[in-house]
């Protein structure tokens, strides 16, 4: 399986727009956020109108400890779509994101006991602590 199978299957439930997304193309993207500092494991879907490599440049920025491996991607005719697909996902699994405690104080779901530190520069609110699309053995 792979993530344009899973975007198949998954009905999109969004309909955002952003003026900053307008004309411009969009990646989804799904990574596995090694931590060895804190000795574990994340997984996160992210959008973006860059490239995923820039996108990931941003999120261990002055975190040498995070090491990433891009499980797969999906390249949308307009980053409009691709935050839709992403959005929907989320929806889809949000009783999975990990309980991160973010510079706001915001909590998410709880897949783990105790609170985590942001492991990235941004985006923590979209992390999990399991494989929930079944990628990361291909």
């Amino acid at each position: 399986m792979t993530l344009k199978d899973i975007i198949k299957a998954t009905p999109i439930t969004t309909s955002l727009t952003n003026k900053q997304l307008l004309g411009k193309l969009g990646c989804l993207y799904y990574i596995k956020i090694t931590d060895t500092l804190a000795e574990k494991i994340y997984y996160k879907i992210g959008t973006t109108s860059t490239t995923v490599e820039a996108r990931i440049e941003s999120l261990t920025k002055d975190r040498p400890h995070i090491h990433i491996k891009i499980l797969d991607t999906y390249f949308a005719s307009t980053a409009t779509i691709a935050l839709n697909i992403e959005k929907s996902l989320h929806h889809r699994y949000k009783h999975k994101l990990c309980n991160i405690i973010t510079s706001q104080g915001h909590k998410h779901y709880m897949t783990i006991t105790k609170p985590i530190v942001k492991p990235l520069s941004s985006g923590n609110t979209e992390l999990y602590s399991e494989d929930i699309l079944g990628l990361d053995n291909i």
